[in-house]
C-alpha cells in the first residue's frame, strides 16, 4: 500500500525518519557508517521530492562524499554501494513483523519507495552480485601436449593443463577486480573514520491503570512527548512499543542509552491525576532525572506543562546533553561530541575552543556531508569574526543552503538560512526561514532565542515574546540575546522588566565580555546612571580591540547586523553615552 506524495506529507516524513533511525540503530548498520550515510541521503532526497532525479553522480558526490570530479561513467562505486544498501534493507525487513513501514530501493534506480509491509506484500528479491567480467580461455588455445619438445612441455599432462588454466583464470580475475576503482574504494581503502552518533532514547509506554480517563491522559502525554523529543539532534528517539516483546527491557537491544518512563496515578484532589516521569541512564542503570506534576483538568493545559519538560531533556545544555558531556573524557570527535563542543563555543565564545571546534566541524562535514546540524554550525563559524574569513558571508550562505538541502525538516538548517538573510538585511526571506524553524522545533529555547534576536532587527512584533519564552525555558541563554531582549522591553515601556533581565545576567568568560558590557551599558543608561554607562562602554571598546573606532565599528566587532547596530546607537547616542553618528 503506497503512501502518496511523500514530498509534501510532513507526517509521513516523521514516520519515515523514525524508521531510518530504527534501522540505523541495528548492529549491521551501526558497523556500516557509509551505508547509514547513504540511506539518510537517499531518504531525505526522496522526501524532498528529488527521488526521480537521483543520478549516479549526485549519489557519489552528495551521498557518499566523493570529489566533484567523480566520473560516474567509468566508476561504478555508487551503484555498488546502493546495491549493498538494497541487500541490507532486504535482510532487515526479513525480520520485521507484519504491519510495519518498509523502505525499498528498486533495482536500477536510487529513489526510495515507502510502503506498508503486510502479510500479503510481495517479497522483493535480493539483488544478485554479478560475476567478474572476462571470458574463460579455451583449452584449444594451449600448446599441444606430446612427447616432443622440452622437458617442461612433456610434463604438461591434460590434468595439469586444466588445473593451470583454472588457476590462471582465477589470478587474472582477481587482478581485474583488485585494480578496479570500485573494489579499491569499497574493500582496500583505509578504514573509514566513523562519525559519532547521538545517543538513543527509548520512550516506554505510560504506566496507567485501566480507567478510561487515565488511559486517555496517558495516551495524550505520550503523544506530546514523542512529538517533542524527536525534533532535536541531541537524541535519537525510539518507541519502545516497536521493539519486539522478547527484547523489551533489554538495554543491549539497538544500543539504548536512555530510557524515559512515566506513571499516572490518582491524586488526592477529587477526579485528578498526577504524572511521574523518570529518565534512566540505561548504561549505568542510574536514574538521572525525574519530575512530577498534577495533570490539568482540561486538555488545553497539558501542552504548556509538558513543553518545558521536553525542553529540559533535549536542549543543548539540558539533562541528556549534560550527561553526555560528563561521559566524554576528551572532545574533538567528529559528529555528536563535536556538536556539543560547538554549542559551548557558540554560547561562551571561549577562545580556547575556537580552533578545535572549527577543525572538528570541518571534519564532521567532510565525513558526513548530509549532516544538517554540522552544516548549520559550519555556516555560523564562517561568519565568526575571530576566523577572519574573506569569503565568510558567501561561504556561510552556501553552507546554509546545503544544510536546508540535506534536511528540509531540520530547524537548525533553517536557523542558519535565517541568520544569513538577516545579517544581509533581507528581512522577508529571513522571516520565512525563521517561521519554518519555529514550526519545526517549538521546544528549543536556543532556536526561539536566536530567531527572536534576529527578528527584532527587522521590527517583527513577535521578537520580544520569542526571546522572553526562550529565557523562561533556559535562563542561561547566550549573552548577546540579552542585548536585543533588553532593548525590546525598553521600547515597549517595560523598563523594570528590562532591568531585571540585566541584573540576572551572569558575568561570562572573556569570550563574551564585550557583549555583557554592552548589555550593562544599555541597562545603566536606562537607569540614568551615566558614569556607570560610560564605564561599561569603555569595557565594550576594550573587548572589541578597536580603541580608535566608531561606535558602529566597535559594535560590529561582535557580529551584529547593521540594523541591530543602528538600534543600539539610536538608544545610547541621545543619552550621551556614545558620540552621535556623523551624518552622511
Amino acid at each position: 500500500m503506497a503512501f502518496g506524495d511523500v514530498s509534501s506529507d510532513e507526517e509521513l516524513h516523521e514516520r519515515v525518519m523514525l524508521e531510518v533511525e530504527t534501522i540505523s540503530a541495528t548492529p549491521e548498520f551501526e558497523r556500516a557508517p557509509v551505508m547509514r550515510r547513504l540511506l539518510v541521503f537517499l531518504v531525505r532526497t526522496t522526501l524532498a521530492g528529488g527521488g526521480d532525479d537521483l543520478k549516479a553522480y549526485s549519489v557519489a558526490v552528495d551521498g557518499l562524499g566523493r570529489d566533484a570530479d567523480f566520473d560516474s561513467q567509468s566508476d561504478s562505486y555508487p551503484r555498488v554501494q546502493v546495491g549493498r544498501l538494497r541487500k541490507m534493507l532486504d535482510g532487515y525487513y526479513e525480520q520485521r513483523p507484519s504491519g510495519s513501514l518498509r523502505l525499498t530501493i528498486k533495482t536500477g534506480g536510487y529513489k526510495v519507495d515507502f510502503s506498508r509491509l503486510t502479510a500479503e506484500s510481495d517479497v522483493i528479491e535480493p539483488v544478485a552480485i554479478p560475476a567478474p567480467p572476462g571470458p574463460a580461455l579455451p583449452l584449444r588455445s594451449l600448446p599441444p601436449v606430446g612427447d616432443a619438445g622440452p622437458a617442461w612441455v612433456r610434463a604438461l599432462t591434460p590434468a595439469r593443463v586444466v588445473f593451470m588454466s583454472i588457476a590462471l583464470i582465477l589470478v587474472l580475475s582477481a587482478l581485474v577486480l583488485i585494480l578496479s576503482p570500485s573494489y579499491r574504494d569499497a574493500f582496500l581503502a583505509p578504514p573509514v573514520e566513523t562519525v559519532q552518533r547521538a545517543p538513543v532514547l527509548e520512550v516506554d509506554a505510560i504506566d496507567i491503570s485501566t480507567t478510561p480517563t487515565q488511559i486517555a491522559q496517558g495516551m495524550r502525554v505520550r503523544a506530546i512527548l514523542m512529538d517533542g523529543l524527536h525534533r532535536s539532534w541531541i537524541v535519537r528517539v525510539r518507541d519502545a512499543s516497536r521493539v519486539p516483546a522478547a527484547a523489551q527491557g533489554d538495554t543491549s537491544v539497538g544500543g539504548v542509552d536512555y530510557r524515559l518512563s512515566g506513571q499516572i496515578v490518582p491524586a488526592p484532589e477529587k477526579g485528578r491525576f498526577r504524572l511521574y516521569l523518570g529518565l534512566m541512564d540505561a548504561r549505568s542503570g542510574n536514574q538521572i532525572w525525574s519530575h512530577q506534576f498534577l495533570l490539568p483538568a482540561e486538555d488545553v493545559g497539558l501542552m504548556p506543562q509538558l513543553v518545558p519538560l521536553v525542553s529540559t531533556l533535549i536542549r543543548p545544555f539540558g539533562v541528556i546533553a549534560t550527561q553526555e558531556r560528563s561521559r566524554e573524557l576528551s572532545g574533538g570527535k567528529p559528529g555528536y561530541s563535536c556538536l556539543l563542543d560547538y554549542e559551548r563555543y557558540f554560547r561562551d565564545r571561549d577562545p580556547a575552543l575556537r580552533t578545535p571546534v572549527n577543525q572538528c566541524i570541518e571534519k564532521t562535514v567532510a565525513l558526513d556531508p548530509t549532516n544538517a546540524s554540522a552544516l548549520a554550525a559550519a555556516s555560523f563559524l564562517a561568519f565568526d569574526p575571530q576566523n577572519a574569513l574573506r569569503d565568510g558571508p558567501a561561504r556561510a550562505a552556501e553552507l546554509a543552503r546545503r544544510a536546508v538541502a540535506a534536511d528540509p525538516y531540520s530547524a537548525e538548517a533553517h536557523v542558519a538560512d535565517a541568520r544569513v538573510a538577516f545579517i544581509a538585511g533581507q528581512c522577508r526571506r529571513g522571516t520565512e526561514s525563521a517561521n519554518r524553524a519555529i514550526t519545526l522545533n517549538p521546544y528549543a529555547p536556543e532556536v526561539m532565542g536566536l530567531l527572536g534576536f534576529l527578528l527584532y532587527q527587522c521590527d517583527d512584533p513577535r521578537a520580544g515574546a520569542l526571546m522572553s519564552t526562550a529565557q523562561s525555558l533556559d535562563p542561561d541563554m547566550p549573552t548577546f540575546y540579552h542585548i536585543a531582549l533588553i532593548l525590546s522591553l525598553l521600547e515597549h515601556g517595560k523598563k523594570e522588566e528590562a532591568l531585571m533581565v540585566a541584573d540576572r545576567m551572569r558575568p561570562p568568560g572573556p569570550g563574551m565580555a564585550g557583549q555583557y558590557a554592552l548589555s550593562q551599558t544599555i541597562a545603566s543608561a536606562a537607569r540614568g546612571d551615566m558614569p556607570e554607562a560610560q564605564r561599561q562602554w569603555q569595557a565594550v571598546i576594550t573587548a572589541s580591540g578597536r580603541n580608535d573606532g566608531t561606535p558602529d565599528s566597535v559594535i560590529g566587532r561582535f557580529m551584529f547586523s547593521p540594523k541591530l547596530r543602528a538600534k543600539v546607537i539610536a538608544y545610547l547616542a541621545p543619552k550621551g553615552v556614545i558620540p552621535a553618528p556623523t551624518p552622511r
